[in-house]
């Protein structure tokens, strides 16, 4: 449940402000918005600040899995974005 709980709030943040961000860029010309990258980065945070409720995890492994996860997720959006 505390897993759960804490991947919900993280990725409906995390999913509120990539696409908030993507969305400035692309109002300034700089990128485009591509909603699987901003998925994938919110799912990847979800599972690192999940991980870390449900395993006590210490703010350094914490910190490393949320990192792995958002940048696997990120390269899941992308991969996704080039493919469908």
């Amino acid at each position: 449940m505390r897993f759960m709980l804490a991947a919900s709030k993280a990725f409906s943040g995390a999913l509120v402000t990539v696409l908030l961000v993507m969305l400035i860029f692309q109002w300034l010309g700089l990128a485009g918005l591509q909603p699987w990258v901003a998925v994938g980065i919110a799912a990847g945070t979800a599972l690192g600040f999940g991980s870390k409720e449900q395993w006590q995890l210490s703010q350094g492994t914490s910190s490393l899995l949320v990192g792995l996860f958002v940048g696997l997720g990120s390269m899941v959006g992308h991969w996704l974005s080039a493919h469908a």
